[in-house]
């Protein structure tokens, strides 16, 4: 088999699995998106919170004022 034909061969076979993919529908898309922002702010105001005192009981340890 040359390269053109294993090209070829590895197209149809992406079109024929690309065609069994169940893909989600417009609301659980929406859902999922909401989902992961939330998410991903909640994480990003925990990690804030976590940093601030740990900055904050160093500062303590050692006398470091900001």
């Amino acid at each position: 088999m040359n390269k053109a034909s294993q090209l070829i061969r590895f197209g149809k076979e992406v079109r024929a699995e690309m065609s069994r993919i169940t893909w989600p529908t417009w609301p659980d898309t929406q859902r999922l998106t909401l989902m992961v922002m939330v998410l991903a702010v909640l994480i990003g105001i925990y990690l804030a919170l976590v940093d601030t005192a740990i900055g904050a009981a160093l500062a303590l340890v050692f006398g470091i004022t900001y």
